[in-house]
């Protein structure tokens, strides 16, 4: 769970014990995706970071336009979804900009990954399967 703390909460399931506490970002951590034993959080930094469940820091992608407020995670691909309108794919091994696709007029609010497809929401009343 992400948090105006500028931290995320890693529980386990279905007790709801606190594994950890994710410690990085400057702002408000708004986005927040689980895979496996990675997790990857978005904030009002303008930053994306992929940790470990153990809460350690692996990676920190940065370069968005502004509030990063849509994230999903592959074992591959690390997708940010920003405010600025675009849709960023990271590599989760090297943490380095993979591609930046644009075709939303405002802020992406959600993003979601699976079966070789991305799909993303924003507040232009859109919807778009890449």
């Amino acid at each position: 769970a992400g948090s105006k703390d500028r931290t995320a909460t890693v529980c386990s399931l279905p007790l709801g014990t606190v594994m950890s506490t994710l410690v990085g970002h400057s702002r408000a951590v708004v986005a927040v995706n689980v895979h496996g034993d990675k997790v990857v959080t978005g904030s009002k930094d303008e930053s994306a970071a992929l940790w470990l469940t153990s809460g350690e820091r692996l990676h920190v992608f940065e370069g968005h336009g502004d509030w990063v407020y849509g994230v999903s995670l592959t074992l591959e691909t690390v997708a940010t979804g920003c405010r600025d309108g675009v849709l960023r794919l990271w590599d989760t091994n090297t943490g380095e900009l993979a591609q930046e696709l644009r075709g939303h007029s405002d802020c992406v609010y959600a993003v979601t990954q699976g079966g070789g497809h991305l799909a993303t929401a924003s507040k232009d009343s859109s919807a778009i399967l890449w």
